[in-house]
């Protein structure tokens, strides 16, 4: 192909996707925030989120824990259409049995997030707001759920809300982070979330994206 015919389809390609995301960004919002929910594991993050959840027009994934006797066993996946799975579980003593990818004392299941992920952030009309919980180190297993969490941020038809289980975003979710920011619309904002701010931040969020 001529150098200058490619250079063409690229530029009309490139505008037919921005064009999309105008046209399909929320009615009287110029501008989608995504919020950004950090903090340590148990501080409420995923608990606001499923509150959120139980108020609003909502796409995306969820993480719940799966325990027994106070012991975290796997960590699942759900979507607002109902299918779940799981992302991962604590490894096995005997590791015939572990048959995804080893991470510490777990064991990830990067199949189980794409099969999930796939049609887990398509908005509808009435969406209001779409939950990602989580963006961690056992996300970035997913070459594709990376790419979609690219794309999101990147172009935000609808408020986002991102929970990232750490009090310091770690340097491969803040690469992801900043090449949307660099090339994407709306306003990013940086949340501590914490049970001492838990009830402010869950009414903020939500008149946020009502």
């Amino acid at each position: 192909m001529c150098p200058l015919l490619f250079s063409a389809v690229l530029v009309a390609c490139f505008c037919v996707l921005v064009a999309a995301c105008v046209v399909q960004r929320r009615p009287n919002r110029r501008q989608n925030p995504v919020f950004f929910l950090t903090g340590p594991p148990k501080t409420g993050k995923s608990y606001l989120l499923k509150m959120l959840s139980t108020r609003l027009k909502w796409v995306g994934i969820t993480t719940p824990e799966i325990s027994a006797d106070g012991e975290r066993l796997a960590i699942g996946l759900k979507d607002h259409l109902g299918n779940d799975g799981i992302l991962a579980a604590r490894r096995h003593a005997d590791d015939r049995f572990n048959h995804g990818t080893t991470f510490g004392s777990w064991v990830v299941y990067p199949s189980e997030l794409e099969r999930i992920s796939g049609t887990a952030f398509v908005p509808a009309k009435d969406t209001q707001v779409m939950l990602i919980d989580e963006l961690g180190k056992m996300e970035l297993f997913s070459r594709s759920f990376v790419d979609r969490v690219d794309a999101i941020l990147a172009c935000p038809i609808v408020p986002v809300i991102v929970t990232v289980p750490c009090s310091e975003v770690p340097a491969e979710i803040s690469a992801i982070i900043a090449r949307t920011c660099a090339v994407g619309n709306g306003r990013r904002i940086f949340l501590n979330a914490d049970r001492s701010n838990f009830a402010e931040v869950l009414e903020m969020l939500y008149h946020a994206c009502k």
